[in-house]
């Protein structure tokens, strides 16, 4: 006799899996400058790694879209899980600059394919109900992102900004030359020299944190590899939960192009500040800051569990009657003062307003996009696969352009740039959320809700959370 699985089970495991998946990514920030060193690139190079990561990320999201239904969810995820684990210990090893970008290429695959299904399989358990759990799914990663940098801090190398400069800048040697390729030659020899004698003086460890990082994704494979065997011999039977009467306001015509617009532009912006922050802001505190690159990726811890305290209080507001409207323009503004403090801190050197500045960015941040995503679904379109799959390659395409943008201001320019252009993509996207109002109003489809939040009097109500949390499925 067959026994429905549990959803509380199932859903378990995958949070476990994603608190995992929050523990990968935020090793590659701390480790950004150590992965530099050890290929001996520019900075502007090192960050094409995670262009790299992006542009598979998109990969690996969109072929499990197009297998969706020919393979086991549980397949997927064993099969994703083991390209992290080797992703990751190839990258603490590898020393060739295409070598890397290939583990990145094979990471980004892995954790789209793992996001995608994830997210989908918890929708479909859960349905109208997806809520809580998918608040807790969100929740774990935050809180695996918030961990990681303890992991890796006690392995780091002790690299200043001396140190960086060291590896990249111009040989004093030849300023008196007039050949440029003489003069090209001259500097790659010279930052060789100075990045072997930064290894030889201290040889790399990364091997510890990202073998850690393995052991977890090995970890749960093996739940999945279980779980996949006892579903193949029908030991049980998964329920899955189809919501059929889901109302929604269709546009047609120019106004669904400038809702697709509103919410595509704004979803690349998102999350190519999100993770443009989680990326370089180690590397900001050991260059502009003179930090120790150990203490810079605490820095990158508070900023996620800040992220964790705001999806916890997104949990909250579903609870209580609260303009998704409102709301999101507060927090936008929380993050605008965050990267506010940012500016002022590299300016006046001010230790303490970087930390204040990222746990504001962080708790800004956290549920911006969510409560975007109630305004989206329930007053402009519903999120379909085609949808979905338009907002997943906007997000991912946000992150690969943002990286390179914001590296090459830093390198080339100022690292104060840093700050001047996440203070600049935030601005806009204030802009685009109170632009979403008027949107609405100019569709004609505004009703009782949207007039009140007008007004001052919309409600956030628990439905509003499930439309929310759903189309959260592919914001990675």
């Amino acid at each position: 006799m067959e026994t429905p699985a549990s959803p509380n089970t199932v859903d378990d495991h995958k949070t476990k899996t994603d608190r995992g998946n929050g523990w990968v990514d935020d090793l590659t920030g701390p480790a950004l400058l150590e992965l530099q060193t050890n290929t001996g690139v520019t900075f502007t190079q090192a960050s094409s790694y995670f262009t790299m990561y992006n542009l598979a990320h998109i990969f690996g999201s969109l072929s499990t879209g197009f297998l969706s239904g020919r393979l086991s969810p549980y397949i997927s995820l064993t099969f994703s899980l083991g390209m992290i684990a080797v992703s990751s210990v190839t990258i603490s090893l590898l020393e060739s600059y295409l070598g890397m970008m290939g583990a990145f290429a094979c990471l980004g695959v892995s954790t789209g394919v793992m996001e995608t299904v994830i997210f989908a399989e918890v929708a479909g358990l859960w349905g109208s109900d997806t809520g809580v759990p998918m608040h807790a799914v969100w929740f774990s990663k935050d809180f695996g992102s918030m961990l990681s940098p303890f992991s890796i801090t006690p392995f780091l190398r002790q690299i200043n900004s001396s140190d960086e400069a060291m590896i990249t800048s111009t040989s004093p040697l030849t300023s008196g030359v007039s050949n440029n390729y003489n003069m090209s030659l001259a500097n790659k020899l010279h930052a060789e020299f100075s990045r072997k004698s930064v290894k030889a003086l201290s040889p790399s460890k990364l091997i510890f944190p990202f073998g850690i990082s393995a052991c977890i994704a090995l970890l749960a494979l093996m739940l999945f590899i279980v779980l996949s065997l006892v579903s193949h011999f029908n030991k049980f039977k998964i329920i899955y939960n189809h919501d059929e009467d889901k109302q929604r306001y269709g546009l047609t015509g120019r106004y669904l192009y400038m809702a697709l617009f509103f919410i595509g532009l704004l979803s690349a912006l998102d999350t190519g500040i999100d993770d443009a922050f989680v990326d370089f802001i180690s590397y900001y505190c050991v260059i502009q800051m003179d930090w120790p690159s150990r203490n810079s990726a605490y820095v990158l811890s508070l900023y996620n569990a800040s992220c964790a305290l705001g999806t916890f209080c997104g949990v909250m507001y579903a609870k209580f009657d609260l303009s998704p409207t409102k709301l999101a323009i507060t927090h936008t503004m929380i993050t605008i003062m965050g990267f506010c403090g940012l500016i002022l801190s590299g300016i006046y050197i001010l230790n303490v307003g970087i930390w204040i500045s990222s746990f504001l960015a962080g708790f800004g941040h956290s549920v911006i996009w969510t409560l975007v995503c109630v305004i989206a679904e329930e007053r402009f379109f519903l999120i379909t696969g085609k949808i979905a799959s338009f907002i997943v390659i906007l997000s991912c395409l946000g992150s690969a352009v943002n990286a390179p943008f914001i590296s090459y201001f830093m390198e080339h320019v100022s690292n104060m740039y840093f700050g001047y252009i996440l203070l600049t993509e935030r601005s806009l996207c204030l802009v685009l959320i109170i632009w979403s109002i008027d949107l609405v109003w100019l569709t004609g489809k505004s009703n009782d809700s949207f007039v009140g939040d007008k007004l001052g009097k919309n409600n956030y109500s628990s439905t509003s959370s499930t439309h929310e949390i759903q189309t959260m499925i592919q914001r990675q």
